[in-house]
């Protein structure tokens, strides 16, 4: 009989209530589906005007944002969860979800990172600078509070990636032979 690790127990069920709390965040950001409705049905009639198309291009790259945001997030939620039960269940592949989970929380992290950083604090700067030593002070505080999220963020998968790949975690996760 294995012997329970509490560690990973604990880390499993906090995946599982990561999964939840998750999957409750995607569910009231669902705005995607009404734009997806919105930008398809010119083109489910038989007759398509110029005009809708045209109406319609430049919002393809707010629709793929937009569209994305859910998918991925269900995708978390849906790797948390398997994780939180492979993990309690000490399965090889819960440790693999978690290495998933992991990267691809560090990944989408560093997007949008890459994204968010330049189009709002530097992009803005000059217009910022324009309202005076009070709306920067904001400006500055809005960017150390979007870095410490993004901090925050980051902290439980790299827990998550140290604690996994200590050498004595790893061997009760390996498959035993029969």
């Amino acid at each position: 009989m294995k012997k329970v690790l509490w560690s990973c127990v604990v880390i499993g069920i906090i995946n599982i209530v990561l999964s939840i709390l998750n999957a409750v965040g995607v569910a009231s950001s669902l705005e995607a589906i009404n734009e997806v409705v919105r930008i398809i049905l010119p083109f489910l009639t038989i007759k398509v005007s110029l005009d809708a198309i045209s109406d319609a291009i430049p919002k393809l790259s707010f629709f793929l944002r937009d569209f994305s945001s859910p998918l991925i997030g269900w995708a978390v939620t849906i790797i948390l969860l398997f994780s939180g039960i492979g993990i309690i269940l000490r399965r090889s592949w819960g440790r693999s979800l978690v290495f998933i989970y992991a990267m691809s929380i560090i990944v989408i992290s560093a997007i949008g990172m890459a994204i968010v950083i330049p189009n709002y604090f530097i992009a803005y700067y000059s217009e910022i600078e324009k309202q005076g030593p009070l709306a920067q002070g904001f400006a500055w505080a809005g960017a150390l509070v979007y870095v410490l999220a993004l901090i925050g963020t980051l902290l439980y998968p790299i827990i998550l990636l140290i604690f996994f790949s200590r050498p004595k975690i790893k061997e009760k996760f390996s498959p035993r032979p029969k």
